[in-house]
């Protein structure tokens, strides 16, 4: 999708400018155009784009995981991203969940509709996916954003920090005993028999 975006100065009301703007999906060349810096300006190490390849070609491999980007025609720069991931569950009759993430704007570009142009077509992706709902884990300051395109607050989330070692992780994929007879382990294939979905 090619778009023009009119911004009028702020300083002078009589010098407009007009951005050219592509959306479209990502690409690895986009890593030279600037995407990882959107993304995480600390993240640009040597080996920053060995990895940003090597992840973009797995993630690219699902077709349950979908990135789009707003490149900047004149500027040739990325200067938005979003990311949906599909999730297909077990409840809401083995349907799929849409889970958006990684919205950013270039901060001389928020407030101007991209964002807004972004989150819908993910939204419209996760449609097309057979999504049931989506849902965005975003700032405080960010939901009003969100709420003015349809989305509604809804539970809370919490977040468990792997790196370095929660006290409680544990390892990976191994059983860990929670007492009273309760464990945590990876699903089973004879977990339906026993009783997975009346939960």
């Amino acid at each position: 999708i090619e778009y023009a975006l009119a911004s009028q100065s702020s300083n002078d009301s009589s010098f407009a400018v007009t951005l050219r703007l592509r959306q479209r999906p990502i690409s690895p060349g986009d890593l030279e155009l600037g995407v990882l810096e959107l993304l995480s300006p600390a993240a640009t190490s040597e080996d920053a784009g060995a990895l940003f390849v090597e992840r973009l070609l797995a993630m690219q491999a699902n077709p349950r995981h979908h990135i789009e980007v707003v490149e900047d025609i004149d500027a040739g720069r990325i200067c938005a991203c979003g990311t949906l991931v599909a999730e297909p569950k077990f409840i809401h009759e083995a349907g799929s969940v849409g889970h958006i993430e990684d919205v950013v704007v270039s901060a001389g570009l928020t407030g101007k509709g991209i964002g807004t142009r972004l989150v819908r077509s993910l939204a419209a992706h996760a449609r097309r996916l057979g999504c049931d709902e989506c849902l965005v884990a975003c700032n405080e300051g960010d939901a009003p954003f969100y709420e003015e395109l349809g989305f509604r607050r809804k539970e809370v989330q919490c977040v468990c920090d792997l790196v370095g070692g929660s006290p409680d992780a544990g390892t990976p994929g191994a059983p860990r005993s929670l007492g009273d007879g309760l464990r945590v382990r990876a699903l089973e294939e004879g977990d339906v028999a026993r009783g997975l979905l009346q939960l």
